[in-house]
């Protein structure tokens, strides 16, 4: 039987700069939107997920990587977490999810940075109510990400659980973190909100989660 469900969060529960929270980035700064990405996605460093690198020091890789003065780097951090905002649909669905599947336990596993996690943490406790705190792991809080080639994030998410990785399925906008969970034998959900709508992706993980409770549930193998 599936046991556990655990989500990311930008891209899934919430719009970031790779699912489409990047316009006020670019309003503000003028410049193309595929440069800003680009330079996002250069600059979007493991240090800066797992804690140990501070805001200043990240946002001036961008400012630099972006040919900007150092005046324009606190603007730049303050836009960025303004962008951050939940994805209705898919609280809507979680809170399905929990009254639907009373068994299942639901989880957090996510890589964000300090401000991130504490803003995120504040002005959504609703949200955040929703998952059980044991089952949620933030980067910057467990010191580890999803990009550690050992893997050791998504181990831990295993260890929590008490349960077969087989029996956790994992819903990520990313795919390269959906093959990295089933090195591990977790089930992987890829939450493609960049090409599919949200309603659309919602729909397809209710049929997923539904096949997998059917076949677990009759001993067989997922595939």
């Amino acid at each position: 039987m599936l046991s556990v469900v655990y989500f990311d969060l930008g891209g899934v529960l919430f719009r970031d700069f790779y699912s489409g929270a990047e316009g006020p980035m670019v309003t503000l700064l003028g410049l193309p939107r595929e440069r800003i990405l680009q330079a996002y996605e250069k600059t979007d460093v493991p240090e800066y997920c797992s804690g140990s690198m501070d805001e200043q020091t990240r946002w001036k890789l961008f400012t630099d990587e972006l040919g900007l003065p150092e005046e324009r780097i606190e603007e730049c951090i303050e836009v960025y977490y303004q962008s951050f905002r939940p994805i209705s649909e898919t609280k809507t669905f979680v809170q399905w999810l929990r009254n639907y599947y009373t068994h299942l336990r639901l989880g957090v596993l996510s890589d964000q940075p300090i401000r991130a996690a504490q803003t995120v943490r504040e002005e959504h406790q609703d949200l955040f109510s929703l998952f059980e705190p044991k089952l949620t792991l933030i980067s910057c809080e467990v010191g580890l990400t999803k990009r550690d080639e050992h893997l050791r994030f998504f181990k831990e998410a295993i260890r929590r659980t008490g349960k077969p990785a087989g029996e956790i399925l994992f819903v990520d906008n990313s795919l390269k973190n959906i093959e990295f969970v089933k090195i591990l034998g977790i089930q992987g959900f890829f939450f493609d909100i960049e090409h599919e709508p949200v309603a659309s992706l919602i729909g397809e993980l209710k049929k997923e989660i539904r096949r997998l409770q059917r076949s677990l549930a009759a001993g067989g193998v997922v595939k």
